[in-house]
């Protein structure tokens, strides 16, 4: 739309296309107005762009962090399963200790 109206001012050389030698003051106001209005958005646009690689990076790096505190906690909780595993064991294998050195210092009574 600014570029159309660029181009308007400019066809009977009102404002001049390459620089401010136009026959109207006002258009050659009006092309200097649009050409900062281009210049301004086409900031925004590369601040924007850059805005939004800026995002989608930290998006990034909080995914990867959130899988590796995902990835701890399996951990931790697979530590903590094994811990109790070998602690059962361990029980297990003191109370089969502990009833076979019964049964095997019972006498015979029969």
């Amino acid at each position: 739309m600014l570029l159309s109206a660029r181009e308007v001012l400019t066809e009977e050389n009102c404002a001049n296309k390459e620089d401010d030698k136009g026959h109207n003051e006002e258009a050659e106001m009006l092309k200097k107005y649009i050409d900062e209005l281009l210049k301004q958005l086409q900031q925004s646009s590369s601040s924007s762009n850059q805005n939004e690689d800026n995002q989608e990076q930290n998006d990034s790096q909080n995914s990867d962090n959130s899988l590796n505190s995902r990835e701890e906690q399996i951990q931790q909780q697979l530590h903590n399963q094994m811990q109790e595993a070998l602690s059962e064991q361990n029980q297990a294998s003191q109370d089969y200790e502990n009833a076979n050195s019964e049964f095997s210092n019972d006498s015979k009574n029969w």
